[in-house]
């Protein structure tokens, strides 16, 4: 689906452990790691807001989420 403000919907699945993060980013079948520390963190903010996902979903398990 496509909105001709937002551009097509995307979807954002991330994988949480202790050091890192896994990234997915649907449709357009983008995958990276990042590591968790803030400044890591921050540059995957970046990254991801100007896709305007639709939604973002973490996988919770190990206490890490």
């Amino acid at each position: 689906m496509m909105d001709s403000k937002t551009g097509p919907e995307r979807y954002v699945g991330i994988d949480v452990a202790k050091a890192h993060v896994t990234v997915h980013v649907w449709p357009e079948a983008i995958s990276f790691t990042c590591k968790t520390d803030p400044q890591d963190l921050a540059k995957l903010l970046a990254r991801l807001h100007p896709l305007r996902p639709s939604q973002i979903v973490l996988e919770a398990t190990g206490g890490y989420e």
